[in-house]
């Protein structure tokens, strides 16, 4: 647990940890909004020239917390693989951690707002 001394990977790790938990609140009150509103299938994909693309049932939304969680232990895998070797790539791997719980918290709020109309 050396390299949670530096700096930069802890506070890095600590935003992507509460990024990651605000994610499941999101994910967690979507899925009971849909479940309220008795909606068998809900529309996961929309494009604007096409319309809804792909369906699936509620508990798919559940698949953005363990793609965000299996992001959160590859960058952690490899930045422990990488942490003698190169301090910028600590820094890009935990950089990338926290933006990809940010990505997956928009498109969290994006398939909800998606499922309104």
């Amino acid at each position: 647990m050396i390299f949670f001394r530096d700096r930069l990977f802890f506070f890095s790790s600590a935003i992507s940890f509460l990024l990651h938990i605000i994610l499941w609140v999101v994910v967690v009150r979507i899925w009971f909004f849909l479940k309220e509103s008795g909606e068998t299938f809900i529309a996961l994909h929309a494009r604007v020239f096409y319309g809804i693309d792909f369906i699936g049932e509620p508990y798919l939304v559940f698949l953005l917390p363990l793609l965000g969680l299996s992001t959160i232990g590859v960058n952690y895998a490899l930045a422990r693989k990488s942490f003698g070797v190169s301090r910028f790539l600590l820094g890009a791997l935990s950089s990338i951690s926290v933006i990809m719980q940010l990505f997956l918290i928009v498109i969290a709020v994006l398939v909800f707002q998606l499922n309104l109309y």
